[in-house]
């Protein structure tokens, strides 16, 4: 925005990191498979141009990032940390990869990566959480999921809806970390089914290459 602040401007910045995202999936595709052809399922997908550049939604630039904490998080899990942090500050969707990563970092990557959110997302609610701003007025009103969110909200409410949801992500990440690897390979399907679902937002479906066969979980295929 500060360069270029027109809608082009912040369409060419999603394009750019689109094609950066296409690059790292395809080395790390390469490297793991020993071909970057399973990366060509994302970069040909027509849902990426039409939800991101065309749209203007910047879900590449915290994917770009994920992608990168996730290939760095055993040979480098220091700047895996920092990549992640960046990811979680772009889009909170990242965070459900924490747990999934803190079973590969050590313990000085964990500590970096858990100083550096406090930081940021602790800057971002000092600045957001005003009575001006919208965050407060999308917390009331956010709703991801539609089919589980309207059955849900007619059995025990709205508000009650939300804490339920958030309570049982809560409950299922800390359950796959205490479970471990075989946890995480079934955690990683289970959100891979999930990203699938008719009623989830069209543009976090593209977030699927992410995927657990590329997980850098030593030990599992």
């Amino acid at each position: 925005a500060a360069i270029s602040p027109t809608v082009l401007g912040m369409k060419l910045w999603v394009l750019l990191h689109d094609l950066a995202l296409v690059a790292v999936l395809g080395a790390w595709c390469r490297r793991r498979t020993g071909t970057a052809l399973p990366s060509i399922a994302y970069a040909w997908n027509p849902l990426v141009v039409a939800e991101y550049a065309g749209s203007g939604h910047h879900d590449p630039t915290g994917m770009l990032w994920l992608v990168v904490a996730l290939v760095l998080a055993e040979r480098r899990p220091r700047w895996s940390a920092v990549a992640f942090a960046a990811a979680v500050m772009v889009k909170l969707l990242p965070l459900v990869a924490l747990p999934f990563l803190f079973v590969v970092w050590p313990w000085r990557a964990r500590a970096l990566a858990l100083a550096l959110l406090a930081t940021g997302l602790g800057m971002f609610v000092a600045r957001a959480g005003g009575t001006a701003s919208g965050l407060g007025a999308y917390a009331g009103s956010w709703r991801n999921n539609e089919l589980f969110f309207h059955y849900a909200a007619r059995l025990v409410g709205d508000p009650a809806a939300r804490i339920v949801a958030a309570g049982a992500i809560a409950i299922l990440a800390a359950s796959l970390l205490a479970l471990r690897r075989p946890a995480c390979r079934t955690g990683f399907k289970a959100c891979t089914r999930c990203s699938s679902s008719p009623s989830l937002r069209r543009s976090w479906r593209s977030w699927r290459p992410i995927s657990p066969r590329a997980r850098p979980i030593p030990g599992v295929d």
